[in-house]
């Protein structure tokens, strides 16, 4: 029997006609004599079905630059600048963070990307109860799309107030002023520094008081005061009219943000802010002494200290709304590889976010030793680069123009990142809407920011984009791992690739639901802790709401997936919590063959991953030819010995 599987060999192809085939050594061992002999198996390369839908012409070393920029965000890194108060818990947190929960998230957003690239909102699609998560990741993209924008507009218009103002940081206004009744004086950074010298000083209210009750402040952080009331509070709305033109922006290029272009400009200029970072970081490690300062309490320390602890940069890797993530590699042009994107992504993540953690924290303490007292401001944090980094270049030799510089390469950052994240989360509801035009999703998220911007402040979007993102990233990891569940997500990277996913893959997916309950449990409880004692912060934002807005929104759609599942498809109740018939790969077979496999009957294969991958993921038979030729003696044995069986 020299042929097995109904070829003639006249038919057969030498090597050489299948240029474009791969080839696998494959040893047979039918007894202990037999000695291995290699084999060619050929694979017959078939086309990929074109999508319709557009593709992100970026290369990976760009992708890499914008994944970096939308963790890193002024709205991510100093929400509560954590960093700057302790590097050494904020550095174990973060560790912590990446391994148990970032890692093994990255992973499967990619892996999700190349399984089912066309289900950017995924998780309704793998368990259909769950559709009213697609709204509440809507309402999630909205806030973090806003707060990208109020954060940009800020960088723009702080660069914009400070050339048309000859660089105001580094002089009072107003030197003297009344404040509540009592004299509030400003001075510049050295003057501020030799009274802090002479005396000591405690923080009251908003303002440093010294021994002779004196509110004193300096330069950068009155005209930080300034800013925020001009733009934000004053009668020409500055920020809004900005924030308006950079909308319209947005949607009328609408069709060019996926070109190269914005990619390239995000990619160039996040290496000059690198680069800039870098020399600083030189500088400030010259520099560096730890000498005494006075240590300046204030009335809202518990409160800060209790917001220090709730960790808030583990929402800093979440890409739930919109799915960054699965969107990027779903339309990229570069090829996925899951293990090895995820681990490149979350490490140039890590390093980045760490290197600017670190690089802002020894800033801080050179401006603290500058004056020789704690830096303290109202303010929780978001607002703290606007009078932090004018203040340490303003020790330096042609600082107004570092400043300058160093906010013009943050404003095209995150305005890149912006244009992108945005895309993406238009991209996000049109696919899974297709009845929905974009521009209608343009105006509409227009519209719900211009009366968000006009009915709330920015603490409440803050607190918002906080609540929102913990509890949908909660939602989501929930069902991954524990409705879907994580048996059958396993069996899909099993099918996928061909073989098992790793012990130690198994066991961080094991981890992830665990330990980001936990971290959401510590993230409430923390904030509810200060709202009860603070009444500032119990007037902007009420956790209970949110909740049960979410509650609703869940249940309401719910019932929709009831009504369309069991009475109008007329199925039974069980398949809420089944996938949905679409969902899996993009070719029909594929499906159907993930339908009938099943892990606890597979036969791992032997051959080259790339071979195996290949070979699950394509349905028709005819797309491979394997030849082995099998001994006559063997095979007369194995006969033999099912005859004597029977």
């Amino acid at each position: 029997m020299d042929d097995t599987l109904g070829f003639e060999e006249s038919s057969k192809k030498s090597s050489t006609e299948w240029q474009l085939g791969v080839q696998s050594n494959i040893s047979l061992a039918a007894s202990s004599n037999t000695q291995p002999i290699h084999q060619d198996l050929y694979v017959i390369p078939q086309n990929e079905e074109n999508s319709l839908r557009p593709t992100i012409d970026a290369s990976w070393i760009e992708n890499l630059s914008f994944y970096r920029c939308y963790t890193s965000t002024v709205s991510k890194i100093e929400l509560l600048c954590m960093q700057q108060n302790s590097v050494n818990r904020f550095f174990w947190f973060y560790i912590f963070n990446v391994l148990c929960k970032s890692l093994p998230m990255a992973y499967v957003h990619i892996f999700l990307s190349t399984y089912a690239p066309d289900h950017h909102f995924f998780l309704p699609k793998m368990v259909p109860i769950c559709y009213g998560l697609n709204v509440i990741f809507v309402i999630t993209g909205i806030f973090e799309i806003f707060i990208l924008l109020n954060n940009t507009s800020l960088y723009i218009l702080f660069i914009v107030a400070g050339l048309m103002n000859k660089m105001p940081w580094n002089r009072c206004l107003n030197t003297t002023m009344e404040f509540d009744g009592g004299i509030f004086t400003c001075y510049n950074l050295s003057e501020f520094a030799k009274k802090v010298r002479d005396t000591n000083i405690t923080y009251e209210g908003y303002y440093y008081a010294t021994s002779s009750k004196e509110n004193i402040s300096f330069a950068q952080i009155e005209y930080f005061d300034y800013f925020l009331n001009t733009v934000t509070e004053g009668q020409h709305h500055q920020q809004f009219i900005l924030m308006a033109a950079m909308w319209i922006f947005v949607g009328l290029s609408y069709n060019y943000l996926f070109k190269n272009l914005v990619w390239k400009v995000l990619h160039y200029t996040h290496l000059a802010l690198i680069s800039m970072f870098i020399m600083i970081f030189i500088h400030l490690v010259i520099v560096y002494e730890d000498s005494e300062i006075q240590i300046v309490e204030t009335h809202d320390e518990d409160h800060r200290r209790y917001l220090m602890n709730a960790d808030f940069d583990l929402l800093a890797e979440s890409m739930t709304a919109p799915p960054i993530a699965h969107i990027v590699s779903a339309r990229s042009t570069t090829e996925i590889k899951p293990s090895r994107n995820s681990a490149i992504i979350i490490t140039s993540n890590a390093a980045y976010y760490l290197f600017r953690a670190l690089t802002t924290y020894l800033m801080k303490k050179y401006c603290e030793n500058h004056i020789k007292a704690t830096i303290i401001y109202w303010n929780y944090g978001s607002g703290s680069i606007f009078y932090f980094w004018p203040m340490y270049f303003a020790t330096l030799y042609l600082g107004d123009f570092f400043v300058i510089i160093f906010f013009a390469l943050n404003g095209i950052v995150d305005s890149c990142t912006f244009f992108i994240t945005f895309r993406c989360f238009v991209e996000a509801i049109v696919c899974e809407w297709t009845w929905i035009k974009p521009w209608c999703v343009i105006v509409a998220t227009w519209a719900v920011a211009l009366y968000e911007f006009c009915e709330t402040d920015g603490t409440f979007s803050e607190n918002s984009f906080i609540f929102w993102t913990a509890t949908s990233t909660l939602a989501e990891v929930i069902v991954l791992f524990w409705v879907y569940p994580m048996g059958r997500l396993i069996d899909d990277i099993t099918f996928h690739y061909g073989m098992f996913p790793t012990k130690l893959r198994v066991w961080s997916f094991m981890i992830v639901p665990v330990f980001y309950l936990i971290k959401t449990y510590v993230i409430i409880s923390r904030f509810n802790i200060v709202r009860n004692e603070n009444d500032n912060f119990r007037s902007q934002h009420n956790t209970r709401s949110t909740f049960l807005y979410q509650l609703i929104l869940f249940s309401v759609f719910a019932m929709y997936a009831f009504y369309h599942i069991t009475i109008k498809q007329n199925k039974s109740w069980t398949y809420l919590f089944k996938p949905a018939p679409e969902w899996g790969p993009k070719d029909f077979n594929s499906r159907q063959l993930r339908k009938q496999f099943d892990t606890r009957e597979y036969i791992g294969s032997q051959a080259p991953r790339p071979l195996s991958r290949f070979l699950i993921s394509k349905a028709e038979l005819k797309s491979y030819k394997l030849d082995i030729p099998y001994e006559p003696v063997i095979r007369r044995t194995e006969v033999q010995n099912e005859n004597e069986k029977l």
